[in-house]
């Protein structure tokens, strides 16, 4: 909508109309330009309302460069940064816009205007009102609009993502196929019909089977002078296959693609801002790490001792987030609840934690209080719990002792403080017991080679993998030399 204004406004002045007025024109993507014309038509008629306010209209330039350009950044927003270096030239006297997103989609660029706008003495306008930003409630309206504008933008990309996933979910979302790939008339995925390409793929596969690496595959294809087929995903649609030199980039995405597998995959990779190459327009990506079951401490407990051998049994909430060959539902915090599944059992594990940070929690010193009674009434003598080595300083060196410990322990306060009183539980409880204490816990497959120390204290200890903790408890069970012990272990 636009509403008229008087040119007689007493904020408007000889100054301000002894420069320039410049109207800004944007759509966000060229569909919009060619499918919103009446918006686009819409942006246009602002220079009617710089007429009205009393600009001759000779003296309003319209910068429409960015039509077609996503507001989000305003890195290749050619006419953004020409708006940006006339306020700044001190050319302008009022910068008009259809609303606040069509000047800018964040935070940044939009107070970076409002900064030089007000510097400058500039006065801004939208569709409804005119605003001077060196003015208090002026600015702050304006800066509510950018808060809006931006909200907005993530409330769409919400929406919008959440959609992708509920169609990925249900395998209808078109999803970018490999080179030796592509989707038939029917929706359905079929062999790329250039039989070069499927022979080279074949080639590429038979030489990773009899040379089990990718370098030597690499080799292999550039002592024979061959090509690999990629599709670049550049532009719109559709990709033509290209023919490129092979590399181990290039032969490692053809072996690890699950496409060729026959596997529908989603959302492996997310954007990652800080992995961005400079100069680069495209955002860099991280891969995702796998499901938050198959990253605790306890899955890898599970899965190490099946493959030991042990007949193990799982004991959780949900028995749905856990595949294994014995899960039973139970609530842990129930002695008698937990008892049948304990009776006859030559040990019991636990890595249960908390990741509260924000209020005091008692998780870990209940669920464990809950197990130490339940194996008094089972009569069952060996406990291995796992604590954490941040609670403790002694062997640190004056760093990680004076400064990275202290602060650690202010942000985990309460998560330590449960942890400290579980271990209470546990030294008092007269079992067998064992504390592992880790430091930092990371996500990297075992190794088997670690350190640790029975009731002392390891030299520089930062971490270790979950898998390599699990292999030293699977491997320590009976261990004897282990009881009543406090482990510190790190890689």
């Amino acid at each position: 909508m636009l509403t008229t204004t008087l040119s007689t406004d007493e904020r408007i002045s000889a100054a301000h109309r002894a420069k320039l007025a410049f109207v800004y024109v944007r759509q966000s993507s060229p569909g919009q330009v060619r499918h919103h014309q009446e918006s686009t038509e819409l942006q246009y008629r602002l220079v009617e309302r710089a007429t009205l306010f009393g600009w001759p209209r000779e003296r309003v330039h319209v910068i429409d460069d960015d039509l077609g350009k996503s507001g989000t950044s305003s890195s290749d927003r050619q006419g953004f940064q020409t708006l940006i270096a006339e306020v700044g030239l001190g050319k302008a006297g009022l910068v008009m816009s259809l609303d606040a997103s069509r000047l800018a989609r964040n935070n940044r660029d939009w107070h970076q205007l409002l900064e030089l706008c007000s510097l400058f003495g500039v006065l801004i306008a939208d569709g409804e009102r005119l605003y001077d930003p060196a003015a208090y409630h002026d600015r702050l309206l304006l800066g509510l609009s950018g808060i809006m504008s931006e909200a907005e933008l993530h409330q769409i990309k919400i929406r919008l993502h959440q959609g992708e996933r509920q169609k990925a979910a249900r395998g209808e979302l078109r999803l970018p196929l490999p080179a030796g790939l592509i989707h038939n008339h029917d929706g359905g995925v079929t062999f790329n019909p250039d039989e070069e390409v499927q022979e080279r793929l074949r080639l590429v596969f038979a030489k990773f089977r009899e040379l089990r690496t990718a370098k030597a595959v690499v080799r292999y294809l550039r002592r024979g002078n061959l090509s690999v087929p990629v599709r670049p995903l550049h532009g719109p649609a559709p990709h033509d296959v290209v023919w490129r030199a092979a590399n181990s980039a290039r032969v490692v995405q053809i072996l690890k693609n699950p496409a060729y597998a026959g596997a529908y995959v989603y959302g492996r990779r997310r954007p990652d801002p800080l992995r961005r190459q400079p100069g680069s327009e495209r955002v860099g990506t991280v891969a995702v790490a796998p499901e938050e079951t198959a990253r605790t401490t306890g899955r890898q407990v599970l899965d190490q001792a099946l493959a030991a051998g042990h007949e193990v049994t799982a004991v959780v909430r949900d028995p749905s987030k856990l595949s294994a060959p014995e899960v039973a539902s139970a609530d842990v915090m129930d002695p008698a609840a937990i008892a049948p599944f304990i009776d006859g059992r030559d040990v019991v594990v636990t890595a249960i934690g908390s990741r509260e940070l924000r209020r005091p929690t008692s998780v870990q010193t209940d669920s464990t209080a809950s197990i130490v009674e339940a194996m008094r009434l089972t009569d069952v003598r060996r406990l291995i719990v796992v604590s954490n080595s941040g609670m403790v300083t002694d062997g640190d060196g004056p760093l990680t002792k004076g400064l990275v410990k202290p602060i650690l322990r202010r942000i985990l306060v309460h998560g330590w403080t449960d942890m400290r009183h579980m271990e209470d539980v546990v030294t008092a409880s007269g079992l067998d017991w064992t504390i592992i204490r880790p430091p930092r816990l990371t996500n990297r497959p075992a190794t088997g080679r670690y350190r640790f120390a029975i009731n002392n204290f390891l030299q520089n200890s930062l971490q270790i993998s979950r898998a390599d903790v699990a292999h030293f408890m699977i491997h320590h069970i009976t261990d004897e030399a282990t009881h009543k012990s406090t482990i510190e272990i790190a890689k």
